[in-house]
């Protein structure tokens, strides 16, 4: 068997393609997770909810064949058991650590569970494919590894912008940051605490969700 002479400038740009596309996972999750911390909430669950979220998709997907029902699905599926732990860490004041492990329990569990009669059938699915990006996407190393990525990965890059303005350049950020190091101030100028923090934990919900999905289909 020969051996197969490899360029090191195509094994850089396989190794920075595989590198952003399976950070992508862990940026989407880690948005999430600092959304809802920035309103006070702790939020352990995430693997849960990303494992949830991964299962959600591939059962979607395969039932219609079209990923953005998949990636809905996926971020559904966060949304749901972050309530659960929004309720119990809000609304009963539980103890948020206890919450957010049990929630990553219950998403390994139901997602091995209902998973395996998957696994055993061994259905496939296939990835989604690349949408390459005109003049960009030929830069050396950078172009191919940021810019011939699948709509996912994309979705990631938007995210970090539009989380960030939404945190720093909106009224609302203000309060949701507000509400995290000060709640009984923030409930004193009239902020609705309760409301902010059960949005903050369903957008990270859903954000966890999405990176289950790209787990999936990526």
């Amino acid at each position: 068997m020969e051996a197969i002479d490899l360029d090191p400038l195509t094994i850089l740009t396989t190794m920075f393609i595989l590198m952003v596309q399976e950070g992508s996972i862990l940026l989407l999750a880690t948005l999430g997770e600092i959304f809802t911390e920035r309103s006070g909430i702790l939020n352990l669950g995430v693997e849960g909810l990303m494992c949830f979220g991964a299962l959600s998709s591939f059962i979607a997907y395969y039932v219609t064949g079209n990923w953005i029902i998949a990636v809905l699905a996926a971020a559904l599926a966060g949304v749901s058991l972050s309530f659960i732990h929004a309720f119990v860490s809000i609304t009963l004041k539980a103890n948020q650590t206890v919450s957010g492990l049990a929630i990553t329990i219950l998403g390994l569990g139901l997602s091995s569970s209902l998973g395996r009669p998957l696994a055993i059938s061994r259905v496939r699915i296939e990835p989604l494919g690349n949408l390459k990006i005109p003049i960009l996407s030929d830069i050396p190393i950078i172009g191919p590894s940021f810019f011939n990525q699948n709509p996912i990965v994309y979705f990631s890059y938007f995210m970090v912008i539009f989380l960030w303005f939404i945190l720093y350049k909106t009224s609302f950020g203000l309060n949701l940051r507000s509400v995290g190091e000060n709640p009984s101030m923030a409930d004193s100028l009239g902020i609705n605490v309760f409301l902010t923090r059960y949005i903050a934990t369903a957008v990270g919900g859903a954000l966890c969700g999405v990176s289950g999905s790209l787990l999936i289909l990526g």
